[in-house]
């Protein structure tokens, strides 16, 4: 199976200074539609976590979280109807984004957000992993997940049909992911405004420390996360999530 974070050929994106200029915009507090997330998730470009967290610190969340939601439930329709798990995987992508961008109250919350955020994208733009198979001629093509619901997209304009083999795709690994169990209750009870007073929305978070796995069992992860944005080019190396390099010394 194909390693999706060895798959890239575009520059890289290695300063938040750059990554606004990638957007077109002149802060993160213009980041504010489902347009400017898909600019974001369906960049070719790599996008490193040490642009990617200066950025979400001037990004407000609230915002995020709704335009997570918009943005899922704009290309979510796209996925062919036989394909239900890759649907579920796209719907569980979509609840914790929007839930950790809902709770993201502090340095370390952003880190594990933008950690979230290229997983999926590194994942959603990793070229040759579904098959598209054309009806009219028979020809098969590769695709990015990314490419095969923009080729979905165009059918319903009267572009060719195919039909598509998810298979190849490699497997998103859920168990990585963290939300709070406050997070499951608002979006299970059907909040679509997560508010914009993030203080009010603090003081209802019952715990900053114990989070619930997509398993339903805890995870307590104080001591887990390390450090804030402003050490991470410093103490922290990328491989599929954060971690600090100093333990790889002792």
């Amino acid at each position: 199976m194909k390693d999706y974070d060895d798959f890239f050929e575009f520059a890289t994106i290695t300063t938040s200074e750059a990554l606004l200029d990638f957007l077109t915009l002149s802060d993160g507090g213009e980041f504010t539609d489902f347009e400017n997330l898909a600019d974001l998730f369906e960049a070719d470009e790599t996008i490193t976590p040490e642009a990617l967290c200066p950025f979400l610190k001037d990004v407000d969340m609230s915002t995020l979280a709704r335009i997570t939601k918009e943005y899922f439930d704009e290309i979510m329709p796209a996925i062919p109807d036989d394909a239900t798990e890759i649907y579920t995987v796209f719907e569980d992508i979509k609840r914790v984004i929007s839930g950790m961008a809902a709770n993201a109250f502090e340095d370390h919350d952003i880190v594990l957000l933008a950690n979230e955020m290229l997983k999926f994208k590194n994942w959603y733009t990793l070229e040759d992993t579904c098959a598209c198979i054309s009806e009219k001629t028979g020809v098969t093509e590769y695709a990015s997940i990314r490419d095969a619901l923009v080729l979905r997209r165009l059918e319903k304009m009267g572009h060719d049909e195919y039909s598509y083999d998810f298979d190849a795709i490699p497997e998103y690994e859920m168990e990585s992911y963290t939300m709070s169990f406050a997070d499951i209750i608002r979006q299970e009870e059907g909040y679509a405004d997560y508010g914009s007073d993030r203080d009010a929305a603090a003081d209802n978070y019952e715990s900053d420390d114990v989070r619930y796995s997509n398993d339903g069992t805890y995870d307590d992860y104080r001591g887990k996360v390390f450090g804030s944005i402003e050490e991470l080019g410093d103490g922290f190396v990328y491989d599929d999530e954060f971690r600090d390099d100093s333990d790889d010394e002792s």
